[in-house]
């Protein structure tokens, strides 16, 4: 798991320029993935809809799908339980 997640930071930290400093972290719209990041700075915050991502969105798809890994990972860790 601590490999999945140190991945998942990987990519945060690949696209932190690209995000956009935010004063709030609102919820996307139904159909988007927002991607909310707290930082030592102001939170920054990068949006798309879910099928841009699945199809290979060329800034964002590497960290929609680290996060995917780590929901996977977490899943397979409760069903061990």
């Amino acid at each position: 798991m601590t490999r999945v997640a140190a991945a998942f930071l990987d990519a945060v930290e690949a696209c932190l320029e690209l995000l956009r400093p935010m004063d709030a972290v609102p919820l996307p719209p139904s159909g988007a993935v927002r991607f909310n990041v707290l930082t030592y700075g102001s939170p920054r915050s990068a949006q798309a809809e879910e099928s841009e991502l699945a199809g290979g969105h060329r800034v964002l798809a590497p960290l929609f799908a680290a996060g995917h890994e780590v929901i996977t990972q977490l899943r397979v860790l409760q069903e061990r339980r």
